[in-house]
């Protein structure tokens, strides 16, 4: 994570879905720039009504691997903030679509297509929260 010296990382969490899946907003401030972490089932209004409360503006939303549970309501907190979905390609076949994996989400997902691929060593971040990509095989092919 990369921030100026002056500069205090604030995270907070937002538990939801069926399975209670946790997604992040991470920022410096107000008025800043954010980048949100895993959108779960029901909670794009919640993160986008926080967003709006801190007035952040969102650049990137983070798909940590492509799982319903993690992509559940990425599609819509997308189109709400305008920012743009990034997330491994070795996942882009379970976000394109998440309601014909082998366990199925409880509810249709609408599929993700990725805006920006990330690799392994690729920097998410402009002018907010900067993070170094990390990536992780084994929970799923497209993990970071």
């Amino acid at each position: 994570m990369t921030l100026n010296s002056h500069s205090t990382l604030l995270i907070e969490k937002f538990e939801d879905g069926p399975i209670w899946t946790i997604g992040y907003l991470v920022y410096a401030g107000p008025g800043m720039e954010a980048v949100v972490i895993d959108v779960p089932m029901w909670s794009s209004d919640k993160i986008y009504k926080r967003i709006r409360e801190i007035g952040l503006s969102v650049k990137y939303i983070v798909a940590t691997h492509g799982h319903w549970d993690h992509i559940g309501e990425m599609k819509k907190l997308a189109a709400l903030t305008g920012a743009h979905v990034c997330a491994n390609e070795g996942d882009a076949w379970m976000m394109s679509d998440p309601n014909g994996m082998v366990i199925a989400p409880p509810e249709p997902i609408e599929p993700v297509l990725i805006d920006l691929a990330l690799s392994d060593g690729a920097t998410v971040g402009s002018a907010g929260p900067k993070f170094k990509v990390i990536q992780t095989p084994g929970h799923s092919t497209g993990s970071i």
